[in-house]
């Protein structure tokens, strides 16, 4: 049986009371290690959405850019102002 590994992942971050910066950094490097190459997060409070790609960086897509697939989901597009929508 051939074992299949995401190629991207999106979390959101909700107003729960034990979901903290670190627990979520955590889980974005734990899936950047597993070899997941595109990690979003997204934050509905500030309606931003944080693109990792690799361990070393990451950068923010607000509502006023567009979230592409990179090379992950060559084509995808989507206005950031549709991800909160």
């Amino acid at each position: 049986m051939a074992t299949t590994r995401a190629r991207i992942t999106v979390e959101e971050l909700l107003t729960l009371p034990n979901d903290t910066a670190a627990d979520v950094q955590s889980k974005v490097q734990v899936w950047l290690e597993t070899g997941v190459r595109l990690v979003r997060t997204a934050y509905p409070s500030t309606r931003s959405v944080v693109v990792h790609k690799s361990l070393k960086g990451a950068y923010a897509i607000i509502t006023a850019d567009t979230l592409d697939g990179d090379s992950v989901a060559p084509g995808f597009e989507c206005p950031g102002a549709d991800v909160f929508k």
